[in-house]
């Protein structure tokens, strides 16, 4: 009647973080994991080619990630700016 098969999901991992949001180094790191990995079987010399390209990537991520960050922070504090909350728009520039 029913046909039930299993699988696998690959690898799942969780990232918790206490009064807040995860930071953006948190994320930075959980994209790049998503993006490279690199084997520890892999041979010596392209293990650590590869550790080194995703230590590059890792800086760009991040950079972007912090920038990304500041412009959505700076759309809010204009909006609420045009709305006429301008002392929680300098707390939100502020941040």
């Amino acid at each position: 009647m029913f046909n039930l098969s299993t699988g696998s999901i690959g690898n799942v991992g969780v990232v918790t973080s206490d009064n807040g949001g995860h930071t953006s180094e948190q994320i930075t790191e959980m994209c790049v994991d998503k993006l490279i990995h690199v084997a520890d079987s892999a041979p010596p010399a392209i293990r650590e080619q590869a550790r080194a390209f995703k230590n590059v990537v890792q800086g760009v991520v991040h950079a972007h990630i912090n920038e990304a960050v500041k412009n959505d922070r700076l759309t809010v504090k204009v909006h609420l700016e045009k709305l006429g909350y301008s002392e929680i728009a300098k707390h939100i520039g502020e941040l």
